[in-house]
């Protein structure tokens, strides 16, 4: 590092914003690197989640949830549910069904514009959490939107040359 032999890698970050239907305000704002999850408590079945692309209607999912990554976090949970790997220096955001309830269950790859917002349909007493980079959760009800889409901050990560000795 002293020397200057490393690179600094420019990593996206996804931006996650809950808000409340009724009175339009913010609940909670978080950043992850990695991934956001929206998923069913161990007590609840699936969860039935509407997904919208820039204020239409994408699709629906029946599933136990949904994984929402950044190239970075590819690798991780969205890869153990059958995600694609992203190159790590692109700018996308990758979502993944976790279980789904459909014979055409796949990934979707989503641009740098992108601005995706989540609403849930409860069914009983179902629960259902958002959880940021495996730590920050959030209960989710009829009455919150989840909006993500990609920060303009990126995280710099130094990344070593190879030493040739």
């Amino acid at each position: 590092l002293v020397e200057g032999k490393y690179e600094i890698e420019n990593r996206a970050m996804l931006y996650v914003n809950v808000t409340n239907k009724i009175d339009s305000f913010d609940i909670k704002e978080f950043y992850a690197l990695n991934d956001v999850v929206i998923s069913k408590s161990a007590y609840s079945g699936v969860v039935d989640l509407n997904v919208f692309l820039n204020g239409n209607k994408m699709n629906r999912y029946i599933a136990d949830g949904i994984i929402f990554s950044t190239p970075t976090g590819s690798t991780a949970y969205s890869l153990s549910a059958g995600g694609p790997i992203i190159e790590p220096k692109l700018d996308c955001i990758l979502l993944t069904p976790i279980c789904q309830h459909s014979m055409l269950s796949r990934s979707v790859i989503f641009n740098r514009e992108s601005k995706i917002d989540i609403n849930t349909r409860l069914r009983r007493k179902d629960e259902v959490f958002l959880s940021v980079d495996g730590r920050d959760t959030t209960l989710i009800n009829d009455n919150n939107t989840v909006s993500i889409s990609l920060s303009d901050t990126k995280v710099k990560l130094i990344k070593l040359k190879k030493y040739k000795g």
